[in-house]
C-alpha cells in the first residue's frame, strides 16, 4: 500500500513510498514519466516490494488535466515555458526528498531510476548531486543535450549504469538508441544495456531482471 509523506518545506511537492522503511538494504529513487502521477506510477512497482526495497516515488511540480478542462490530471516535470526555471525547481525539490528520506538510510545501496521525462530530470539531478548513487536506471529516455558529453557519469555511479529500452519504443529511434549504447559504453564505468519486447512503458519483468541484477552486482558480507 503507497504511503505519501508530507514535506512542509517545499507545499506544492508530493511524495510516495512502498517497501520497507524501517531498514530497507536498498532505496529506490523513482521518477515517473510525463503525464504520470506518482500515486498511480507506484502501482508498476509493486513485484520489487521484496521486503529489502524501499520505493520512494517524487511527483514532478506542475500537474494539469491530460485532456481539455477536466477529468484525468497528470504531472510534469517540465515544458518548454520557463525551463530553465522548472529544472532549477526540480533540482532544489529531489534535495529535499534526499534530505528528509534517503538520508535517513546511509547505509542503504541507492538506485535512482528514471522513466522517460523523469529520467532527463534524474540526469540533472546526479549532475548536480554531490554523492554518487550505487545503480543508475535510465528508462526509455535519452541524454539530455545540456548535460553532454557525460564523461561525469563514472564519477557519479559507484556499481553499474542500465538503459533500458523496449524493441518498439516508439519515441526513440533506434539509431538514437545504438548511439545512447555506444556513449554511455564509453563513460560508465560499468554499464549494462537491457532490451525487451515492447514500447515506452515498463515492463514489470524487466524492473525484477533489474533487481536480480543488482542483487548480483552486490557486495554482500
Amino acid at each position: 500500500m503507497a504511503n505519501q509523506i508530507h514535506l512542509p518545506t517545499l507545499k506544492t511537492g508530493r511524495v510516495y513510498t512502498s517497501g520497507n522503511s524501517l531498514n530497507p538494504s536498498r532505496v529506490w529513487l523513482i521518477l515517473h514519466g510525463y503525464g504520470q502521477l506518482a500515486s498511480f506510477f507506484i502501482k508498476k512497482f509493486t513485484g520489487l516490494e521484496d521486503g529489502k526495497n524501499l520505493l520512494v516515488f517524487p511527483e514532478g511540480l506542475h500537474r494539469f488535466y491530460i485532456n481539455g478542462q477536466s477529468g484525468k490530471v497528470g504531472a510534469s516535470w517540465m515544458t518548454k515555458e520557463a525551463r530553465e526555471t522548472d529544472i532549477e525547481d526540480n533540482l532544489n525539490w529531489l534535495n529535499v526528498v534526499d534530505e528528509k528520506i534517503l538520508s535517513r538510510f546511509p547505509a542503504a545501496e541507492l538506485v535512482l531510476f528514471g522513466f522517460s521525462q523523469g529520467a532527463a530530470t534524474a540526469f540533472r539531478w546526479l549532475n548536480n548531486r554531490l554523492q554518487p548513487v550505487n545503480y543508475f536506471v535510465i528508462y526509455a529516455s535519452l541524454i539530455p543535450p545540456d548535460i553532454q558529453p557525460v564523461k561525469w557519469i563514472s564519477d557519479k555511479v559507484s556499481r553499474a549504469t542500465f538503459f533500458v529500452c523496449g524493441d518498439s519504443d516508439q519515441f526513440i529511434t533506434k539509431s538514437e538508441k545504438d548511439e545512447q549504447n555506444r556513449l554511455l559504453s564509453l563513460n560508465a564505468e560499468k554499464f549494462v544495456g537491457v532490451d525487451f519486447t515492447g514500447g515506452h512503458l515498463i515492463d514489470s519483468s524487466v524492473l525484477l531482471d533489474l533487481n536480480r541484477r543488482m542483487d548480483a552486482l552486490t557486495p554482500f558480507c
